[in-house]
């Protein structure tokens, strides 16, 4: 996922978004009971989810959906996001929006950033798509507040037109290395818009 003008059509990523992947890998469900055997799975379970986190940065998704799938099986809420994200996309797998969803919520159920983003996109009652942007805006996710960003600066997606909090968005996900919020922001300084003084 990755911001548009409209959060409905918002399903694009770049490198720097997946950033966040790495953050979150220490999200996991309850520890199993400590056996040698469980602590080796875990092992294993964790280094393909690392490796699979580097796949979908690299953008080879074929290779990522591989080694996240079983993880996400298993309950990783970082996997569980990132699968939902591949279906949402389409990348590396044939985009379903049902399996997106349905990862997305389990992905969410542990406050996985991306499965709550990707419940924002598939959500199609406007007033829930702004509540759950909003919730992973505010709770630090960069395409989020670029997706708010946007929507408020231009009035879309059903948002009332508000170019302060638009710009406050934006400077939230550029100070958070976010491109196209950082491309954003440039433009606005060329043309003086935005409450900003003019500055090619």
């Amino acid at each position: 996922l990755s911001p548009s003008a409209d959060t409905t059509n918002a399903l694009d990523v770049s490198a720097g978004q997946s950033q966040l992947a790495s953050a979150q890998l220490a999200q996991t469900n309850a520890k199993s009971p400590a056996t040698n055997a469980g602590a080796n799975s875990r092992g294993l379970a964790n280094s393909d989810v690392d490796e699979g986190v580097k796949k979908f940065n690299e953008k080879k998704y074929e290779e990522a959906y591989k080694l996240l799938l079983s993880p996400a099986e298993s309950g990783n809420p970082k996997a569980q996001g990132l699968i939902a994200r591949l279906y949402a996309n389409g990348w590396g797998i044939t985009r379903d929006l049902n399996a997106a969803t349905e990862w997305a919520k389990k992905a969410a159920a542990n406050n996985n950033l991306e499965g709550i983003y990707v419940l924002a996109f598939t959500e199609k009652d406007l007033s829930e798509k702004f509540r759950l942007t909003k919730q992973a805006a505010d709770m630090g996710y960069p395409l989020a507040k670029a997706a708010l960003a946007r929507n408020y600066f231009f009035g879309l997606a059903g948002f009332a037109k508000n170019e302060t909090e638009g710009m406050k968005y934006a400077k939230e996900a550029a100070a958070l290395n976010e491109p196209s919020s950082q491309a954003f922001l440039g433009d606005r300084y060329i043309s003086g818009t935005g409450g900003v003084s003019k500055d090619p």
